[in-house]
């Protein structure tokens, strides 16, 4: 039974991504050719070699774009209104 307020579809919708990385997972260990080896790569953790500059990027990456949304979001509403945003 889907809780108030929720989509109709939005279990379903959960099915279908958790179904679709499976499958995709699966597409890859399976696959001959080009796509094993471009993608397998992809997914393997590198070895570690200490705490780097670039181990900041992505913390540091959410971080602005939640402020970022935020305050977008706070001067949308209040310049056009709840369905501009």
């Amino acid at each position: 039974v889907a809780p108030t307020g929720s989509r109709p579809s939005q279990y379903f919708d959960m099915f279908w991504l958790i179904c679709g990385m499976g499958l995709t997972l699966v597409v890859i260990k399976f696959a001959d050719g080009e796509i094993q080896h471009l993608l397998l790569p992809q997914l393997d953790h590198s070895e570690w070699i200490g705490f780097t500059f670039y181990d900041l990027i992505h913390p540091l990456f959410e971080i602005v774009m939640g402020m970022l949304v935020v305050f977008t979001l706070r001067k949308i509403l209040a310049c056009n209104g709840f369905l501009a945003a």
